[in-house]
């Protein structure tokens, strides 16, 4: 059973997005047009991000790791409502096509990032070189298109590096690499074709969360950089609530569950291997009740563990954001 279990908390995990948003800032797509092309890694980096909001396209792309090889199209639409997109994915033994499926953008990298600057990529950037360096390493050719490709360096040991391959004449994000501690690559997600492109230039509008829930309960610790994400509060993992809070620093997330111990179903404590994901599990007393805290995130095991190691039950709705900033004094798990 507690291998089902650890299949459904990986179905949560997948399946949460993003709660309704506010009006907000909006991103100036426009800006796009006849820019000078960048000449340093972080200005490819700052235009791709802009560019996967602003682009319409039609892609068939792959995602490869652990967990196998899934294959989607995609088609991305943009007005000056918003986005739309529809995602489809190919494999499986039934059809599955799912709209505005936002965490599973593949061809965007630091959309959070970008909401959180208020539509202002330099700053998305400039916050998010604190924790990386970026670096041009040369030219690849990617779904019949020239591309650069950079690589995108922790400078700590508590997330992973990535390497990205981005189109040159727009910008728009063709592969991407997820690379372990020592360098092993993880998971791959490469667009197969590119089709139907053209540049919307107007303003799209940016999905200004709703505030933060009030919590009675959050990580003790979480890595620097990472910071709190709207999210469903609560989950249903096989028959038993999961409360669950999301964490992001523009490139990796980092999820933590909370629920009560059921001997049948619960994860052990130590740390196991959810697909493309890893995972860790605690198991903690309060108030005379024995709850399991999970941590499952594209970040190095010491960090999943470090995340578990307590919780702070004080009802403090500014905790979670005060974790954030608290920890970067905190960089070692």
């Amino acid at each position: 059973m507690r291998r089902w279990f650890g299949a459904s908390l990986l179905g949560a995990l997948l399946s949460g997005l993003p709660l309704a948003v506010l009006a907000g800032e909006s991103i100036d797509c426009g800006a796009l047009k006849d820019q000078p092309r960048p000449r340093q890694a972080s200005q490819w980096f700052a235009n791709s991000i802009v560019a996967g909001r602003c682009y319409e396209f039609r892609a068939r792309a792959m995602r490869i790791g652990p967990g196998g090889i899934r294959t989607v199209e995609i088609e991305h639409r943009v007005d000056h409502q918003g986005e739309q997109e529809t995602t489809r994915f190919l494999d499986g033994p039934h059809p599955d096509t799912r709209r505005n499926l936002h965490l599973d953008r593949y061809w965007q990298v630091a959309s959070e990032a970008l909401d959180r600057a208020n539509g202002k990529k330099s700053d998305a950037v400039a916050a998010m070189q604190q924790h990386y360096r970026f670096r041009t390493i040369g030219h690849d050719r990617i779904a019949d298109r020239e591309t650069v490709v950079i690589d995108i360096i922790p400078r700590d040991g508590l997330r992973f590096g990535h390497r990205i391959w981005l189109d040159q004449a727009t910008s728009l994000l063709l592969k991407q690499q997820l690379f372990g501690q020592h360098g092993e690559p993880l998971e791959v997600v490469q667009m197969a074709s590119l089709n139907d492109v053209s540049l919307f230039s107007g303003q799209v509008p940016l999905p200004g969360y709703h505030p933060l829930p009030e919590k009675s309960w959050s990580p003790q610790w979480i890595p620097p950089g990472f910071y709190p994400q709207p999210v469903d509060s609560e989950v249903t993992v096989d028959g038993i609530t999961m409360h669950r809070q999301l964490y992001s620093d523009g490139l990796s997330t980092l999820s933590v569950f909370l629920g009560p111990i059921n001997q049948s179903v619960s994860l052990r404590e130590g740390v196991h291997q959810l697909g493309n994901f890893r995972a860790a599990s605690r198991h903690l007393t309060h108030d005379q009740q024995t709850w399991q805290l999970v941590a499952v995130g594209e970040v190095p095991t010491e960090v999943l563990t470090h995340t578990v190691a307590g919780i702070d039950w004080s009802p403090d709705p500014a905790r979670a954001a005060r974790a954030a900033s608290a920890s970067a004094s905190d960089t070692s798990p």
